[in-house]
Formats: C-alpha cells, sequence, structure tokens
C-alpha cells in the first residue's frame, strides 16, 4: 500500500531537519573543542622575558676609539669615535684641538660640550708639571698615565665652568693637555673619560 504523499512530504521533512540539526550540532561541538584547545594551548605559554637594559658607561667600549697621529710632535693617542677633530684655526701649529661638539671654539659648544686641546712645546722642561695651571683655581689633582709615564691631573675651576690639566715630560718636551667645559658638573661627571684619554697618549 502506497503512503499518501502528503505523509511522505512529512517524513521527509523531520529526516532533513534531524540531519541538518546534527550537523549545526557538530559543527558547533568542533568549535568547542577547538576554542578549548586553544585556550590550553595559551594557557601553556609563558610571555617571554623582557631584555634588560644596562645603562651605556662614559668610557667608549673597546672599537669605539678613534687614533690620532702626530708624526712632527712625536705623539699619538686615540680619543673617542663620537668626538671632532677641530680644524686649527688658531694659528699654532703645534696645537691639535678635539670636541665632543662640531664648533671652531669652545664658547660654542653646548652645555655638555668638552674641548681638548693637546699642545707639544719643545724646551719647557723647568716648568712643565705645571704648565697652564695658573689660569683657574686648582680645587683637587691626583695621578695619572700620560704616554706611560706618572703625571699629576689638575682640577680647576675657571670662568664658570671646569678645567682638567695634565703635563707629561718627554725628551725635554712638555706635552699639555687640557679639557675645557661651560660648566663643573660636565667637568666632573667626565673626570674618568679624560683620564682614560691622557692615558692613551703615547711618545713616538
Amino acid at each position: 500500500m502506497t503512503p499518501p504523499p502528503r505523509l511522505c512530504l512529512f517524513v521527509l521533512i523531520v529526516v532533513a531537519m534531524t540531519a541538518c540539526g546534527g550537523t549545526r550540532s557538530g559543527v558547533g561541538s568542533n568549535a568547542m573543542q577547538t576554542a578549548g584547545s586553544l585556550s590550553r594551548s595559551r594557557a601553556t605559554l609563558s610571555p617571554s622575558p623582557l631584555a634588560t637594559l644596562s645603562p651605556s658607561p662614559t668610557a667608549p667600549q673597546s672599537g669605539q676609539w678613534t687614533a690620532y697621529t702626530n708624526a712632527q710632535y712625536g705623539y699619538a693617542f686615540t680619543y673617542p669615535s663620537t668626538w671632532y677633530a677641530i680644524l686649527n684655526r688658531s694659528g699654532l701649529p703645534n696645537h691639535a684641538y678635539f670636541s665632543t661638539d662640531n664648533v671652531d671654539t669652545p664658547v660654542l659648544m653646548s652645555a655638555h660640550g668638552i674641548w681638548l686641546t693637546i699642545s707639544p712645546e719643545p724646551g719647557r722642561a723647568s716648568d712643565c708639571a705645571t704648565a697652564n695651571t695658573r689660569g683657574g683655581q686648582v680645587v683637587a689633582h691626583h695621578s695619572g698615565q700620560e704616554g706611560g709615564d706618572a703625571v699629576t691631573v689638575y682640577v680647576e675651576d675657571a670662568d664658570g665652568g671646569g678645567k682638567v690639566i695634565a703635563n707629561g715630560l718627554h725628551h725635554a718636551t712638555c706635552y699639555e693637555l687640557q679639557f675645557l667645559t661651560l660648566s663643573t658638573s660636565t667637568r666632573d661627571t667626565n673626570l674618568s673619560l679624560m683620564d682614560q684619554i691622557i692615558a692613551n697618549v703615547r711618545y713616538l
């Protein structure tokens, strides 16, 4: 006996709804399982530790120095690669100038600038140790090394700024190194760097 058409249609609709409902249920179940897996994966991940930054030292590290040689006056030294070798406009051929700032004169430096003058003085032996130390007020002094020899490093207050002087005697030539800063705080902050530059001097 053949079922009535309406009954067949009703059965088909019920079967289709059941199948579709099962499919939706399966998709929802799979989605929930995937979400649960991702959640568990995230829970097992630990954040990468942040890199610890250490402050940059005042003195440059190895490889951050520039070499300077003056064969005429018989000396060489190294200075920080971030400094500038300043063109000598003074008319004094024995003078060499270096600075943290690319300027022609110390008065144009920034508040944190440093100016270095190196001036070999042939024949100046009698007062070499204290040469150029009379223009300011000596506030401190300490032992240092210049050209492998022991020298006295003088720290002065001068003209509202700071000054550091070291003079080394070699073969009757007085090698005078003089650092100028526009403030005493800049001088004091960089004393160790200045000592390092003085120690870098060698005689040829």
